[in-house]
């Protein structure tokens, strides 16, 4: 049965700021979703054995990227939910962004040609840090913008919550709105997909 949307939880807490967010999104898609706490997965990062270049396939098998990414593929909506660490991604959604080579090459190899692919359905990103510098979320944005193109996913954009360490997700309006829209855009989408 295919899931119609997966949140995929980068936080180490079940129910961090991050994980409101993408929840808020998912909610106001009105969709039913369910979610994977990448913290309790066994995710290796990419060796850059570029195996897959020749099997189509990643020849790491001993962890849980293989199910996850039957998940992720299945899932006509994916939201990525982390917190920021420096700028960037919390280490399990970088380690399975990295494990998306296969998917990558598959994507280049297709790029060229004059009939784009069918889009695979649609992805946000659901994003808070605990500062309030200016861009500090741009390299997180753009991280997940590669990886969403790689799975051919509309990019719905991201929902982002600064300074989380003086205003929780809850209570700000800025952040509680950018999900509600990308969650109505989210709803579209699908619903589109359903005709």
């Amino acid at each position: 049965m295919t899931t119609d949307i997966l949140v995929l939880n980068g936080s180490p807490r079940r129910e961090s700021e991050s994980a409101f967010l993408a929840e808020r999104i998912a909610g106001a898609a009105g969709y039913a979703f369910e979610s994977a706490a990448l913290y309790t997965r066994r995710i290796r990062p990419c060796t850059a054995c570029l195996a897959c270049a020749e099997t189509g396939r990643c020849v790491l098998d001993d962890d849980d990227m293989g199910a996850l990414r039957r998940r992720i593929h299945e899932a006509r909506g994916l939201i990525v939910a982390s917190p920021l660490h420096f700028t960037s991604l919390s280490a399990p959604v970088v380690a399975l962004f990295s494990r998306l080579e296969p998917d990558w090459l598959a994507y280049n190899a297709s790029a060229g040609r004059t009939a784009p692919r069918p889009h695979a359905g649609a992805a946000a990103l659901a994003v808070a840090g605990g500062s309030d510098r200016r861009g500090m979320f741009e390299p997180a944005r753009r991280v997940a913008a590669a990886a969403f193109a790689t799975l051919r996913r509309v990019n719905l954009g991201v929902a982002a919550a600064a300074n989380t360490e003086a205003v929780a997700v809850r209570e700000n309006r800025i952040a509680l709105g950018q999900a509600e829209r990308i969650g109505g855009a989210l709803r579209i989408t699908l619903d589109g997909m359903r005709g």
